[in-house]
């Protein structure tokens, strides 16, 4: 148990530090529980909407702390994150656009670089007259072009 809390505070650094703060504040009287927000019940929870503000808290009670986490809450002013970023078709690792129709080549791997090499030959034709058509067999994947 004490590995599994140990690996908490390591990926979660600011969220244990909220924490601690948040509970020596109470200890020390500058923080006081307040009543439920939502319902006045007087056994709460203090919630963070911003781990860097360790102070700021909502209280809630159990089931509104529980229920808050499951919301799905609409933000506004959020920047859209750029598109990723596509590799050309011509700079696909696998030779697609060398290919002319009868070639193949094969790859040789696990079952789960079979299904990427497969989705990449599919998508690399789709909206195009390009087809290829694949095959795994134990070792690996043979990928044609057939039209």
């Amino acid at each position: 148990m004490k590995e599994l809390k140990r690996d908490w505070y390591e990926k979660n650094p600011l969220r244990h530090s909220a924490r601690e703060k948040y509970r020596g504040a109470l200890r020390s009287g500058l923080l006081v529980r307040q009543p439920c927000e939502v319902c006045g019940d007087e056994k709460v929870d203090g919630h963070h909407d911003d781990y860097t503000k360790p102070l700021e808290v909502r209280w809630l009670c159990r089931k509104h702390h529980l229920e808050y986490h499951r919301m799905i809450r609409l933000e506004k002013g959020v920047a859209v994150y750029p598109p990723p970023i596509k590799k050309p078709k011509s700079e696909s690792k696998y030779p697609f656009a060398k290919m002319e129709v009868g070639d193949s080549f094969y790859v040789e791997g696990d079952e789960r670089l079979c299904a990427v090499v497969r989705t990449l030959a599919h998508r690399f034709a789709r909206g195009s007259e390009i087809k290829f058509v694949t095959r795994r067999d134990e070792n690996g994947v043979r990928v044609w072009r057939v039209s």
